[in-house]
């Protein structure tokens, strides 16, 4: 009788505490931008802290959807700081990291289409400002879902995308190469 009650307290408690609050904030982030099964996430999370016979891991899975969806409406809640300049031709300096521009004032993200080809470091950009554009057709890229991905609660989530951009200046990190694009 001994030996049973060891193997069922030894079958209890291998769940990792992370894995239920993973799934929870994941299932909340879902819920939070209207995917539906985001409930199936969060119901996995809590499915398996209760297969472990963990009740509080159960109720960490709740916590950390409640968090995760609290999360998300704060970021697409936060208002667009580049919307007064949508649809104008702009000329904006920024840090460029490679992959988007991060501007000072306002504190904002975008994207850069043509991506330039500088090295990350101080960067001046000229084109036009325009709204990411959404899914055009079924199956098809969404960039605004994208970009509104690669943000989160301490970065800002690029809003907007600078097309037919011009590289005006650029200095790499470190401080010496200083470039200039066509006029």
């Amino acid at each position: 009788m001994a030996v049973a009650s060891l193997s069922a307290e030894g079958a209890a408690g291998r769940l990792a505490w992370s894995i239920p609050a993973v799934f929870g904030v994941m299932g909340g982030i879902q819920l939070g931008l209207g995917v539906w099964w985001g409930v199936l996430t969060l119901l996995l999370g809590v499915g398996l802290a209760l297969r472990d016979a963990r009740p509080l891991l159960a109720a960490l899975a709740l916590l950390g959807a409640a968090l995760g969806f609290g999360a998300e409406r704060l970021v697409t809640g936060r208002a667009d700081p580049l919307a007064p300049w949508l649809g104008a031709q702009v000329t904006l300096t920024g840090e460029w990291d490679g992959q988007f521009l991060t501007l000072a004032d306002p504190r904002a993200r975008l994207a850069v289409a043509p991506k330039p080809t500088s090295k990350p470091g101080r960067l001046v950009v000229s084109g036009r400002l325009v709204a990411p554009e959404g899914q055009r057709t079924p199956g098809g890229f969404d960039q605004a879902a994208w970009l509104r991905a690669q943000g989160g609660v301490l970065l800002p989530t690029p809003t907007a995308v600078l097309v037919a951009a011009r590289v005006r200046g650029s200095q790499a990190e470190g401080g010496c190469g200083a470039g200039s694009g066509a006029a």
